[in-house]
């Protein structure tokens, strides 16, 4: 599903550049104020949204919405896809999958962090997080693969 009106259309608009430029205040004061980080973050979220839902197909801009989410804040991800009105029309599949790939992108984080931030760390202590982003990776093939092409 495509969206009624083409992504260029909304460059010539002031409201888009008025967004753009908040954003960026956002992340110049976030940078100053590290408590603030999850502000600009979560906007960025909502511009990313409005992009991948004009550039993807919706069920693929919702995915992407997730997995990139799920970096920023997967509690964010859950609470909006849940508990939004805009996300009420959506097919319950496609909302499962949604979550998942949020989970799975938070576990990535966490490997990450865990990689970068911690030099002297055994393997053992990654291996929770490896075998959850396993399982969910799996539970995503299984419900992809068991409810057909359209998720």
């Amino acid at each position: 599903m495509k969206h009624k009106t083409p992504l260029v259309s909304h460059f010539k608009q002031t409201h888009i550049w008025l967004d753009i430029g908040l954003l960026t205040v956002l992340f110049a004061v976030a940078s100053y104020i590290p408590l603030l980080k999850i502000v600009p973050l979560v906007a960025s979220l909502e511009l990313l949204s409005f992009f991948s839902f004009h550039l993807f197909a919706k069920r693929s801009s919702l995915k992407l919405q997730g997995f990139s989410g799920g970096f920023i804040s997967s509690t964010t991800v859950f609470l909006q896809i849940l508990y939004d009105k805009k996300f009420t029309s959506l097919h319950s599949r496609d909302v499962i999958l949604t979550l998942i790939l949020a989970l799975c992108a938070m576990l990535l984080e966490c490997i990450l962090i865990l990689f970068f931030f911690s030099t002297q760390l055994a393997p053992i202590y990654y291996l929770p997080f490896f075998l959850q982003l396993g399982f969910f990776i799996a539970v995503f093939f299984y419900c992809k693969a068991t409810h057909g092409p359209n998720i």
